[in-house]
């Protein structure tokens, strides 16, 4: 089941895709569905690390039919989601991005032992 193409595509409302992704995850412990969600849902790993992390459906869509962030929402630096080594996390304005898990910007003006 693509949910993220049934919402994009307008089929179904968030509503509705957050309702049936709730449903396969209960499904799933109940044992009645495979236990990979990811392949239920027809997720890439990358958007269900994203989800992992926080990303919300919508953000999921938007990220898969618009492009993924190159540039972290914290710092500015390129960042390469395929290349992992970030977290899911929102720009100043609200849209979806994604941050290094070790950002340059976090390190700054902290005290270097000698």
């Amino acid at each position: 089941m693509n949910l993220l193409e049934m919402l994009h595509r307008g089929e179904i409302t968030l509503e509705q895709a957050e309702s049936k992704f709730d449903e396969i995850i209960m499904k799933i412990h109940q044992g009645q569905s495979p236990p990979d969600w990811r392949v239920t849902l027809e997720l890439s790993n990358y958007e269900a690390t994203a989800y992992a992390y926080g990303a919300s459906l919508a953000d999921l869509v938007k990220f898969r039919y618009e492009g993924w962030p190159e540039f972290c929402c914290n710092c500015t630096n390129p960042i390469d989601y395929r290349q992992y080594g970030w977290v899911f996390s929102h720009y100043s304005n609200g849209s979806p991005g994604i941050k290094h898990i070790e950002c340059p910007l976090s390190n700054l003006g902290q005290l270097v032992p000698m």
